[in-house]
């Protein structure tokens, strides 16, 4: 490990060269706040084909990304640069499609861990039936031919629920709480 530990205060030195340097740098960290800067000079800000009704992914993708930078238990901001000759009512329009698109992907993430949560208690529920099914069968000492596949199947049933609970709707919970942080950035969106 001491020879790693060279490298990583390298890297360390490296990364706040970068949060320091404003010129090169998109998003800033303070002591209790992070801020994404968003530079929408010279570049597309609206989908091909939409009539200026849909920011092009690249924006949301980037507020993503950089995102994964930022700290997680501080206050989010974000700072955008407008070209100049935009007009304010458009930067507006600009500011609520940014929310809208966060409020979307967050509904939509609720609407996900519902289903995970109905698909894991009904996959429990069948896998402890054919449980208690098989249970039934063995207590009688019934010679039934699918005795076996119906316990591997109680089984796939009840690791099927351990997968949606534990695994997957901790994934969804995670990405939930990052649209969530970036939801209430966009509440309060700054020019910088």
């Amino acid at each position: 490990m001491k020879k790693y530990k060279k490298t990583l205060q390298e890297i360390n030195m490296w990364i706040e060269d970068y949060i320091e340097a404003k010129d090169i740098c998109r998003y800033a960290l303070k002591e209790n706040s992070s801020t994404i800067y968003l530079n929408l000079c010279d570049q597309p800000i609206y989908q091909e084909y939409s009539g200026n009704k849909i920011l092009h992914e690249q924006i949301i993708s980037y507020i993503e990304k950089v995102y994964s930078y930022t700290r997680k238990n501080s206050h989010l901001r974000i700072k955008i640069l407008f070209p100049e000759e935009m007009k304010a009512e458009e930067q507006q329009n600009i500011k609520k499609m940014l929310q809208l698109h966060y409020a979307i992907e967050f509904q939509e993430i609720n609407r996900k861990i519902l289903r995970t949560n109905i698909k894991g208690t009904i996959s429990l529920f069948l896998g402890a039936l054919l449980f208690f099914i098989f249970g039934i069968l063995e207590w009688y000492k019934v010679n039934f031919i699918f005795q076996g596949i119906i316990e591997i199947f109680s089984w796939v049933f009840i690791w099927e629920a351990c997968d949606s609970f534990a695994f997957t709707n901790s994934e969804n919970r995670l990405r939930r709480l990052r649209l969530l942080n970036l939801y209430r950035a966009c509440q309060n969106i700054q020019d910088f």
